[in-house]
């Protein structure tokens, strides 16, 4: 993660008030900086991904019910992931998968003992390729590298 790091997330909760108002700000000049960088690449990005991205509003708070991973012959196909709020079910849908990175250190550092999609950036890398990072917690993030980007709701 460029933007929202899980270090500034982490100071952001401190009980040390001067620590707590520095990230604070620092987390308000990188949203800004990510927005300016999406306002940049937007031109280049689907314009349904983009829509799909802001209606959902990055998917922040989901509840991470599943991630799903198809292949065939040692190549990735797809990757389903399930999410679910107090609303809405979803499950996004990634095709044209390049990359999958996921670091999952357990649930003890989990918001309220759930997986919960915390804060997410995308990346436009080349060839039209974009990766999406997820960070979940303290501890848990992933990252998907892919050409294409649907949702369905469940």
């Amino acid at each position: 993660m460029r933007y929202y790091k899980k270090e500034l997330w982490e100071m952001m909760n401190s009980t040390n008030v001067n620590k707590r108002e520095r990230a604070e700000e620092e987390w308000d000049n990188n949203d800004r900086r990510y927005n300016e960088y999406m306002d940049k690449i937007s031109v280049k990005i689907n314009r349904s991904i983009l829509e799909t991205i802001k209606m959902f509003k990055r998917f922040h708070d989901y509840i991470v019910e599943g991630i799903y991973i198809s292949t065939k012959s040692k190549e990735i196909k797809c990757c389903k992931i399930k999410l679910r709020n107090d609303e809405t079910r979803l499950c996004i849908i990634l095709e044209g998968l390049k990359k999958i990175r996921i670091q999952f250190n357990g649930f003890e550092s989990c918001i309220q003992g759930r997986l919960q999609w915390g804060y997410s950036e995308f990346e436009l890398l080349s060839g039209g390729v974009l990766r999406l990072s997820v960070l979940c917690d303290f501890d848990n993030e992933f990252a998907f590298e892919f050409k294409n980007l649907y949702v369905t709701m469940e």
